[in-house]
């Protein structure tokens, strides 16, 4: 809990200077296409090795596409499979990926949540989210086991529809 909380704070904080007060309430298109370039920030709590660290990536940015309630997306060199869905009740929706592919070997499983597709002019959309990460193939420590618990803060900066890789294996999927 010790740098988990930490990180959770310091993302609140974060939310709050990238989007302002009221990003969290703020509206969206309802149904809008998440496709585009996003850029934010990830701050991890690790345990690699028996050692405990933190990994913070600023301005990251983040590729995704979306079809329909599928989206697809590549950041830090994994590529992300998974599904949308909307907050009943709720202007926002939520989305489910794991690690379909990329640069190394690796399993995370990231909840996207209060995903706003726009909330004004200038606003082209944000979300924040949460994941849970292994690996033992890191480029530069392979064989090391590494644990990373993480909090995404992330802003839309283009709406372009970006090149994004395919999967290798399948991430999350519906089971019906």
């Amino acid at each position: 809990m010790r740098c988990t909380l930490q990180a959770l704070i310091v993302g609140g904080a974060l939310s709050s200077l990238v989007f302002g007060p009221s990003a969290l309430a703020a509206g969206n298109q309802s149904g809008s296409d998440l496709t585009g370039t996003w850029e934010g920030t990830q701050i991890c709590d690790e345990l690699i090795g028996g050692e405990y660290f933190n990994f913070v990536a600023e301005t990251d940015q983040l590729l995704l596409v979306q079809e329909g309630s599928r989206l697809r997306f590549f950041n830090l060199g994994l590529v992300y499979e998974g599904v949308i869905q909307e907050v009943a009740g709720q202007n926002s929706r939520e989305a489910l990926a794991g690690v379909c592919g990329g640069e190394y070997e690796a399993q995370e499983i990231v909840r996207l949540r209060r995903i706003f597709t726009s909330g004004g002019e200038h606003d082209l959309g944000h979300f924040d989210a949460d994941s849970i990460f292994f690996t033992d193939d890191f480029p530069e420590a392979r064989g090391v086991l590494d644990f990373d618990t993480c909090k995404w803060v992330y802003e839309r900066v283009s709406t372009e529809r970006p090149s994004v890789p395919e999967c290798t294996f399948p991430g999350i999927q519906p089971t019906h």
